[in-house]
């Protein structure tokens, strides 16, 4: 390939020649000495010609100009897939480390006005999130359905749709918070196959049913019926073969009981009964996710 294939990407990131694009890039299998090289590169490159190259910045341009199909450019590294998806307008960036401290504070201010449905006090972490896909399939030869029950920012969200839904795939995202669910249909508006409904989860229904379901919904502060209605409902409708993953703190619930009256402890207690039973029923593993803040399992479930 030469320059006159890419003259504005050449002249964009000073590139004597397309295909070095890849040398800012890890290809195959990623490793420390991979990605040191890679980050001595681009600063050698920026010292050079004053054009800083990215992840970012490459799915910008791709995005914006997907006529040039700069993916090829990319094929073989650990780049190509999300190039990809920007390039077919399907990407979502993930946000700055500013932008994701502010983020935060939104999230513990809604946490403040409404402790009952958000249940949280910070959003859950990218490798909490990796956990909640990691038994879906990758692959399938037909058109895939899943849905999102409590997605509150998007922090699964985001995974879901970089790993997961491809563009003959929908995904349904279920938010009761309505200041989210304005939130989620800004962020999202541009991906026609991902829908954002304002509702209770237990408003929600699907005759085509789902093959995945994933629930960032806070159970532990709800009502113990109102529980066994939401984990009766996700077994209406998950697909026969489907998955239903959710996700729990792990020491709070100890700490928790400590703190409550005779009714709530009761409540509670309950609430625990109905997960240990739906897993002894459906259960196909579990994973704990020490790096999120608190540290949380993963519960899987297979119909």
């Amino acid at each position: 390939m030469f320059v006159s294939d890419y003259p504005s990407f050449c002249d964009r990131f000073k590139l004597p020649f397309p295909g070095r694009i890849k040398a800012y890039f890890v290809q195959g299998q990623k490793s420390f000495a991979k990605g040191l090289a890679v980050k001595v590169a681009r600063v050698a490159h920026y010292a050079h010609t004053g054009a800083w190259i990215d992840t970012s910045k490459i799915c910008d341009w791709a995005q914006e100009h997907p006529d040039q199909e700069i993916s090829k450019l990319l094929r073989g590294t650990r780049v190509f897939k999300k190039v990809k998806r920007f390039e077919e307008n399907r990407g979502v960036k993930r946000p700055s480390y500013f932008a994701g401290v502010v983020h935060s504070l939104r999230f513990f201010s809604r946490y403040l006005v409404c402790p009952t449905t958000v249940g949280a006090v910070l959003p859950s972490s990218r490798s909490l999130a990796k956990a909640m896909i990691k038994d879906v399939e990758r692959e399938s030869d037909r058109p895939r359905r899943f849905l999102e029950a409590g997605p509150g920012q998007g922090v699964f969200t985001d995974e879901i749709i970089a790993k997961l839904l491809r563009p003959q795939d929908e995904l349904c995202l279920v938010e009761f918070d309505e200041t989210f669910a304005g939130q989620l249909r800004e962020k999202y508006a541009k991906l026609s196959n991902v829908v954002v409904l304002h509702q209770s989860i237990l408003d929600h229904t699907s005759e085509q049913g789902y093959d995945a379901v994933f629930s960032g919904l806070p159970c532990n502060s709800f009502p113990h019926e109102m529980v066994d209605e939401i984990f009766t409902l996700f077994t209406q409708i998950t697909k026969p073969g489907g998955q239903i993953s959710y996700f729990d703190y792990i020491a709070l619930p100890h700490i928790k009981k400590r703190y409550l009256n005779a009714q709530e402890l009761e409540n509670f207690e309950a609430i625990l009964q109905t997960k240990r039973d739906f897993f002894r029923e459906h259960g196909s593993g579990k994973k704990e996710v020490w790096s999120n803040v608190p540290p949380a399992r993963v519960h899987y479930h297979r119909l």
